[in-house]
This record gives structure tokens, C-alpha cells and sequence, in this order.
């Protein structure tokens, strides 16, 4: 176990970055030079990489590790690096955290395995050999909405006996949820980060005892999300309202109806129009249409009122 890079618990935001492209197998060098020191300037705790944001799992082997070597390089132990190993297959994570930790990674992070649905004692056992196994510490992710399962709080009971797991995060949307699992963590667990995912719940999340966010709007304001967390933490009422509606308008990047690929589309948009890096996807997302890049605009439009985007 190698948690020397990884703090406890990690507090703050923690953008999943979206995986600068040129092309669906090609990484944009540029853009991923931009797009650390863009995040890291805006006064986030760490960055997450190859997450649902990243587009981690329709990505080839190939580039997910060239993508760790190169933001590993660039962030340069300046913040954590969490990596994205989620996979049926446990050889599969095992190497990639394994690369992750030759790189320079602080943590990985894993869902419930998910295209086979397996009883609930199977999904944490899958879990345990991973952190049993993994150089790194193991962050586990809630996430419903892609693999259909969700972590109950009896699987997270058994996960808090392991000495390599450390922290979750949950992007379930549920807040009854977030609260055992935050009680259960205090209780049992008080070094491990308790994150949550959707950024209209961060306030509300570290009420309840959370640590921070994984908050995808930080790819393009990290400074707001930043400083939303910090007047959560302060209890600052006046300021939580006034960045809570700036944070509501960085929101609509994502698109109505909102979809995953539809929030991955949004952000891109939005850091290619910032000039960070191109708005290439992979190729399960269709291209933009003249409307979603009208909408974009005037997003970031707003935005600039404010002092948080110059196109």
C-alpha cells in the first residue's frame, strides 16, 4: 500500500477532468497541459481522472495510460491524482492501478463491477480483492445511473474494515444515503474523504458531514466550486446563495433533458470555446449541433458577468 501521496481525508473539490481529445484514440498534449494548470490555479484539492466526465471506460487501454502518464507528469505531486480502474474484469483494474502507482498516483478509485448483476456479497467481495490487491488506496464510487447497482450501507459497513480503502465517493443523488454512509464513516472510518457527486448537492453534502465534491462544472470554474465549498464549510449563508445560483447557471452547460453523454458534450464545448482544450468526445457521443454550441455560448456568456469565463 502506497498512501504517502494520498491525504486523510482528502477535503475539497476534486474535478473529474474530461479527457482532452484530437481525435476518439488521440490525446490532445496541449489540452491536457491547460486544462491541469487551469483546474489547479482555481484552487481544487486533486483531480480524478478517466471517470464518467473522462469517459474512462470507452476509452482504449492504450490511451488511458498515456492519459495517467501525462497528467501524472503535469500536475507533478502538486495536488492528489485520483484514477478511474472500474472494470468486471479485476486483472484489468489491478494493472491499470498498478500503472497509475508507477506514474505517481495517490489513489484509484473503482465502481461496483458492473454489466454482470451479482449478489450484493459478490459486489463487495470484488471490492475487497481490489484494495487487498491494488498498490494505491482504493476510493470506491456510487454510480448508479451506469452500472445499475448501488453500494448499500451494509456493503459499505464491510468496506470499512478494510485498512486500503479510503473514503467513497457517491453520486447516487440520494441524501438519506449520503448521510449513513456519512455517519457510518465518522464513526468507523473518520480518515476517509466522503465525496459527493452531483454539485447542486455540496452544500447540502457537507452538512451532512461530507469532505468535499466531484464536481464536473470544476473542469471549466474551479474557482467557483471552490469557493462553494468553502462557504458551505464556513456556514457562510449570504455567500452560499449568491454561488449557488452561479453555480445553477454553470448547470446548464449540461443540457435539457440532462443525459451523461450530454454533460460530457457540455463541459467539452465549454472548455474548447475557453480556448483549454478541443471539444472532441469519443465516438459514442454524436458531434454538437448549432443549438447546443448557441447554448453553450450564452452559458459562458453569463458567466463572464460574473469574472468566471472569458471566451
Amino acid at each position: 500500500m502506497n498512501s504517502s501521496r494520498f491525504p486523510g481525508p482528502l477535503s475539497g473539490i476534486v474535478p473529474p477532468l474530461v479527457t482532452p481529445l484530437t481525435a476518439p484514440d488521440s490525446l490532445h498534449y496541449q489540452g491536457v497541459s491547460n486544462l491541469v494548470e487551469h483546474v489547479i490555479a482555481g484552487g481544487v484539492a486533486g483531480v480524478f481522472l478517466l471517470g464518467t466526465c473522462g469517459e474512462g471506460p470507452a476509452l482504449p487501454f492504450k490511451l488511458q495510460c498515456e492519459w495517467i502518464e501525462r497528467a501524472c507528469s503535469q500536475v507533478h505531486d502538486r495536488v492528489p491524482v485520483l484514477v478511474g480502474v472500474s472494470s468486471p474484469s479485476l486483472e484489468d483494474s489491478i494493472g491499470l492501478a498498478e500503472h497509475a502507482a508507477d506514474c505517481g498516483a495517490a489513489a484509484i478509485v473503482s465502481t461496483l463491477p458492473y454489466y454482470f448483476p451479482v449478489p450484493e456479497d459478490q459486489q463487495s467481495g470484488h471490492l475487497v480483492r481490489l484494495a487487498r490487491r491494488s498498490p494505491l488506496p482504493l476510493v470506491v464510487y456510487n454510480m448508479p445511473a451506469c452500472v445499475h447497482q448501488s453500494i448499500s450501507i451494509r456493503t459499505l459497513q464491510r468496506l470499512a474494515d478494510e485498512p486500503n480503502i479510503a473514503g467513497f465517493k457517491d453520486s447516487a443523488g440520494d441524501m438519506d444515503a449520503f448521510r449513513q454512509y456519512c455517519d457510518l464513516a465518522i464513526e468507523r472510518r473518520p480518515e476517509w474523504c466522503r465525496l459527493i457527486g452531483p454539485e447542486h448537492l455540496l452544500a447540502q453534502a457537507i452538512a451532512a458531514g461530507g469532505t468535499g465534491g466531484v464536481a464536473g462544472g470544476a473542469n471549466v470554474c474551479p474557482s467557483l466550486l471552490h469557493s462553494l465549498y468553502l462557504a458551505a464549510v464556513e456556514e457562510d449563508v449570504v455567500a452560499l446563495n449568491r454561488l449557488q445560483k452561479q453555480a445553477d447557471v454553470l448547470g446548464r452547460l449540461y443540457g435539457q433533458p440532462e443525459t451523461i453523454g450530454s454533460v460530457i458534450l457540455g463541459l467539452k464545448m465549454a472548455l474548447g470555446l475557453l480556448g483549454i482544450c478541443e471539444h472532441h468526445t469519443t465516438e459514442l457521443f454524436a458531434p454538437p449541433t448549432n443549438e447546443q454550441w448557441k447554448a453553450t455560448e450564452s452559458v459562458l456568456a453569463q458567466l463572464a458577468t460574473w469574472g468566471l469565463a472569458s471566451v
